[in-house]
Order: structure tokens, then C-alpha cells, then sequence
């Protein structure tokens, strides 16, 4: 189907599901979470600090469990109930859609979750994210490099290299409707940057870059003050739907071709 019957379809159930849906807004303490947030593997960070926004000194529940974490859990249940209708070959289950809250240098200063092929893991497959930072929201398509996946990385440059006309076609129509073609670092999370912006003039430039980068990233930033709102699912969806195509284009050949949507 065409991209808008997509849209009109899936607002429709969206209106139909509404009321069983769970998430209503991100609260003041959620959106402004990672404000001042540690930079993880920093020297100067004191972790014992950094465990107050998950314990209180005195033994309570920070604002992460209290908030952040029910709001953003009730986001990603409610986007991926609606998109499983229309795309049965996504993961469902929660803790494989979310990303992790801390690693071995410190906790990660801010918020992820990829829908994504079920029965795949994430970290190898091409994401619908939703990215909870300190500038806002950011929603889009990411493919990256992984140390223990390397062999899916040098498979998704064969890909990309075969279909660069196409994919460089599509980047550019979405950069027109407001996304961004960019990398963006823990550092730069860390030092509440939206990361690089990356301009490319044609296909093979842009195939080079995403090689040497080991990264691809198509980004939409939602302001914050959306986010309060429980209409910022349909933000989400509208960004489910006009990146579609670029997830599609993305996945490898062997692609169930009755996830290929629009």
C-alpha cells in the first residue's frame, strides 16, 4: 500500500486502541532526566552520584523507576501493539526491544529502544528506534557496527553498496521532510549534542562515509515540548510510516516479503 493508506491506517487504529493504550506523556521529571547526566567512562564521574537517579540516598526509588522508566516502558508497549498489526514480523517481547541502561564504564546517558525482526538480535538487525535524550526525542532508522556481529556489518555494505542509488534516492527525500542523515556518539549524548550532521552529494559518497563511520543513522527530533503529550505516539507512528521504505530498502534479501509494507 501507499505510504498514506499506511498513515490513515494505522491512525485509525490508533483512535480505536486508544483507550486500552497505556502511555499519556513523558512527565517533567522524565523529560528533563538526562539533563545532567553522566558521561559514561568519564574520570571525573562520581558513580555514587550517579546511582541517585535510580536510589535515593535513603533507599527510595529514583526518579528513573518512578518515572522514566514505567513512561518510556508504556511507549514502546503502545508503538509496538500498533505496528505488530500491520508488520506481524516484529519483535513484541519488551526486554528485547530495549536498550541498556548502563555498561561496564557507567550508566548511559540516555534512553533506547529499536523495533525490530523477532527472533533477531537488535544489535545486528536494521532498527525503527525511539531515543530518549536531553535535547528531546529522537525517532528514525539505524544500522551500526557490532565487534560480535561483523559479518552482518560486512553484509549490510554489500547491500548497501548495491542499492546506494536507491538509498541515497530515499535519504534525500526524507531529509526534505525534516530527518537528518548524522552520527552521533556516547560523547556527544554525553555532552547533550544532537551529534553530526553529514551532508553527502551523491550515493558513492554517502556509501563511503557509512563504511568508514560504521554507522547509519536517519534521525527525526521531536521537541520536548511534545513530549508531555500522549499524542507523541502519533509523532512516532507518523515517523514509522515515512521511514518505512528506508527500513525496508535496508533489510537483506532474504527480507519476509510480506513485511514490505508500502
Amino acid at each position: 500500500m501507499s505510504s498514506e493508506e499506511l498513515l490513515n491506517n494505522i491512525l485509525s487504529t490508533y483512535n480505536e486502541l486508544e483507550n486500552e493504550l497505556e502511555f499519556t506523556g513523558f512527565s517533567d521529571p522524565s523529560v528533563s532526566f538526562y539533563e545532567d547526566y553522566p558521561e559514561p567512562g568519564h574520570s571525573k564521574i562520581d558513580l555514587t552520584k550517579a546511582k541517585d537517579w535510580w536510589t535515593t540516598k535513603q533507599g527510595e526509588n529514583g526518579d528513573y523507576k518512578k518515572y522514566l522508566k514505567p513512561e518510556f516502558e508504556n511507549l514502546i508497549k503502545d508503538i509496538t501493539k500498533i505496528i505488530k498489526i500491520y508488520d506481524s514480523g516484529i519483535e513484541t517481547e519488551l526486554k528485547n526491544n530495549l536498550g541498556k541502561t548502563h555498561t561496564q564504564w557507567g550508566p548511559i546517558p540516555h534512553r533506547w529502544a529499536a523495533i525490530h525482526s523477532e527472533d533477531r538480535d537488535k544489535t545486528m538487525d536494521v532498527q525503527f528506534f525511539i531515543n530518549l535524550t536531553s535535547k528531546g526525542l529522537r525517532v528514525g532508522i539505524c544500522v551500526s557496527y557490532q565487534r560480535n556481529y561483523s559479518d552482518s556489518w560486512k553484509s549490510f555494505l554489500v547491500r548497501l553498496l548495491k542499492r546506494k542509488e536507491l538509498i541515497f534516492e530515499e535519504i534525500k527525500n526524507l531529509e526534505k521532510l525534516g530527518y537528518n542523515f548524522m552520527n552521533t556518539t556516547n560523547e556527544d549524548y554525553a555532552n547533550k549534542s544532537d551529534g553530526t550532521v553529514i551532508i553527502n552529494n551523491d550515493s558513492e559518497e554517502m556509501y563511503n562515509h557509512v563504511r568508514d563511520a560504521a554507522q547509519f543513522d536517519i534521525v527525526f527530533f521531536v521537541g520536548e515540548e511534545n513530549l508531555d503529550k500522549s499524542s507523541l505516539i502519533i509523532d512516532i507512528l507518523e515517523c514509522f510510516v515515512q521511514t518505512r521504505k528506508m527500513y525496508q530498502l535496508l533489510q537483506p534479501s532474504k527480507f519476509n516479503k510480506k513485511r514490505e509494507i508500502v
